[in-house]
Order: structure tokens, then C-alpha cells, then sequence
């Protein structure tokens, strides 16, 4: 299967991984987008391999919060950072949604944890992606 119809697969059990308090979904999402970052060169391909990185950062996101782990919401942290570096490396379009989701990550680690610096990155990147918004 092509990376990228690995990654459509993975969006779409996440989508319904969203709709349900199954774990299973989210699971199989976790391991097409695994599997779709295996595929994509992050040297030949840095938008596409961007691109499956923060999916996976998303899930992983979910994953922690729904099972309270802090490792894996630090995982989604730092996986959405990397993401984001490759991103305006290549100076890809639509900055701002990389933006959010890193806040978005840095916010339920942050709440979860009780850590206000933390707290605190998240409104620096969520106001990033708001500045972004009207410039892209």
C-alpha cells in the first residue's frame, strides 16, 4: 500500500476513532500513519513526510489524553515540533493549522500536567496560528 494510502486509511479510523470511545480505531490509525512515515522519505518527500508526522502527533495527541499519559502527550508535543520545523523549512503553506495543533498538544499536556509554562507555550503557539491566519 503507498504511503499515501496509508495516511488516507490512518485519517480515516482516526475520524472514526473521534465518534467513538473505542480504542481500537485509533490503534489501527496509529499504525497505517506509523506505517505511512515508513514509506516517506523525509529527505526526498519533507511536505508529505511532514504532513503523515503531524497526523501522527494528532493521535497520539488523543491517545494521551484519553488515557491520561503524559509520555504520549509529550511524544504528540515534541512530533508536532518536529513537524512544524520541517514544515517552514519548505516553506509550506498553511502554517497556521501546525500552529494550532502544536498548541492544541502543548494545551491538553499542559492541563493534564497542571504546569502553566506549558499552558503558557500553548497561547504562544495558538496565537501564532491566529497571526498566521489572515496572512496565508
Amino acid at each position: 500500500m503507498s504511503a499515501a494510502s496509508l495516511l488516507t486509511l490512518g485519517w480515516c479510523h482516526f475520524n472514526i476513532a473521534e465518534r467513538s470511545v473505542n480504542t481500537r480505531n485509533l490503534s489501527i490509525a496509529q499504525n497505517a500513519l506509523q506505517a505511512a512515515l515508513n514509506k516517506t522519505s523525509k529527505s526526498k518527500d519533507p511536505a508529505n513526510w511532514a504532513i503523515s508526522n503531524a497526523a501522527l502527533a494528532s493521535i497520539l495527541c488523543v491517545i494521551g489524553k484519553r488515557e491520561e499519559d503524559n509520555a504520549l502527550l509529550h511524544a504528540a508535543v515534541e512530533t508536532h515540533q518536529t513537524s512544524l520545523r520541517i514544515r517552514q523549512k519548505t516553506k509550506s503553506e498553511n502554517l497556521s493549522s501546525s500552529w494550532e495543533s502544536l498548541g492544541l498538544a502543548l494545551s491538553a499536556l499542559g492541563e493534564q500536567t497542571s504546569n502553566v509554562d506549558i499552558l503558557q507555550r500553548a497561547v504562544a503557539a495558538l496565537e501564532n496560528a491566529i497571526n498566521l491566519q489572515g496572512k496565508e
